[in-house]
């Protein structure tokens, strides 16, 4: 009698067995009194079906507790309505199982109550399915923290909206592992935090793709700092503008993806940067695309005498510019001025300021 069940006491109600539970009509069951099922097991209110549980009333699921709810399967969460699931205590949400949260049906994603993400395991985040998170609101994303991100995967992570990108924490988007970095969609990489650049090991770098590099904004790549450079390739470089690098980046470039860079975008401060082992390292036609207004005097001593030749004959010119660089004078010795013609030596006579520059192993050897 569906009169006489609705009007148990609570206390009797919570007695009934499952099998009595399944067989209380679907319209009566919104006539049950809220206090009813706060008495009620977790076998018991596993009992009710599907379409049962679409009966439910708000505050009816209000005082559903962490106990309860952890049998409750996916069949059943998914008859939950927007308004029920926003009912729920966050602490009570934090109790799902995996199975249960991939039966959240889409349209009552946005109805949790984002601290109930405060709630969740890595292991309950990672049972998302992608078209779920795909529903993640900045405000859901804010809540998420290190711990629980570590289990995100590629495909979830493809589905993370531009706007929910961005209200990741530097220090919990630091955790993603570098198959999830490979999963972020290409319309959603500007919307990365610039700072979080700075919190990503060398393999998290490593992990975007040439197409995602590709999409980086200045701001973001001038974040990328000699610990993060390192984990660069030479297909990721090419895709960047390298002028928005900063100093520190370019000492840790490897030779290999040096030869990669179209060495006349460096910037005068980019040159400064780089290390003796890398000029070194240079050929005469890659120094030849350096700006010279950069060199410094330290970089143009491990210029070999060899490469010196070369650049002359390759780019005179570029020489004639170091001559009114004054500190680069004092660089010359007498293995690079046995490189320049005679006429070259005439600049010395018509400036004696600069003659003054030169050691005293090249003014001996003029």
């Amino acid at each position: 009698n569906p009169t006489a069940l609705v009007a148990l006491s609570p206390t009797t109600f919570a007695a009934l067995i499952p099998d009595n539970i399944k067989n209380i009509p679907l319209g009566a069951i919104s006539d049950i009194s809220a206090d009813t099922f706060s008495f009620l097991t977790a076998a018991q209110l596993a009992a009710f079906t599907p379409l049962q549980i679409s009966k439910l009333k708000a505050e009816q699921v209000s005082v559903f507790n962490a106990d309860q709810v952890n049998g409750l399967t996916s069949d059943q969460i998914a008859k939950f309505d927007g308004a029920a699931l926003q009912e729920l205590q966050p602490s009570t949400v934090g109790a799902l199982t995996p199975a249960a949260i991939k039966g959240i049906a889409l349209e009552s994603i946005g109805n949790i109550n984002p601290e109930s993400f405060d709630f969740f395991t890595s292991t309950q985040i990672a049972s998302f399915t992608p078209a779920q998170i795909n529903k993640f609101t900045p405000e859901v994303v804010s809540h998420l923290d290190a711990d629980q991100v570590i289990a995100i995967t590629s495909d979830q992570m493809a589905k993370f909206t531009p706007a929910a990108i961005k209200a990741l924490e530097p220090t919990v988007f630091a955790e993603l592992t570098p198959n999830a970095i490979k999963g972020i969609s290409l319309n959603a990489v500007s919307s990365i935090v610039p700072d979080i650049f700075r919190f990503l090991s060398p393999t998290q770098v490593a992990a975007f793709t040439p197409a995602q590099i590709s999409k980086l904004t200045p701001e973001q790549v001038s974040q990328l700092g000699a610990e993060q450079a390192v984990g660069l390739s030479a297909m990721q470089i090419a895709k960047l503008n390298i002028s928005d690098l900063s100093t520190d980046a370019i000492p840790v470039l490897s030779n290999n993806v040096l030869k990669s860079l179209k060495l006349s975008f460096l910037t005068t401060s980019q040159v400064s940067s780089l290390t003796d082992k890398q000029i070194a390292s240079f050929s005469a036609n890659q120094l030849s695309l350096l700006n010279p207004e950069g060199i410094t005097i330290e970089q143009f001593q491990t210029i070999s005498p060899n490469n010196f030749k070369l650049l002359y004959s390759k780019t005179p010119g570029v020489l004639d510019k170091i001559f009114s660089l004054s500190p680069d004078i004092s660089a010359l010795d007498s293995s690079k001025l046995g490189v320049f013609p005679k006429s070259f030596f005439n600049k010395f006579s018509e400036n004696s300021e600069q003659l003054a520059l030169l050691s005293s192993d090249a003014r001996s050897w003029i």
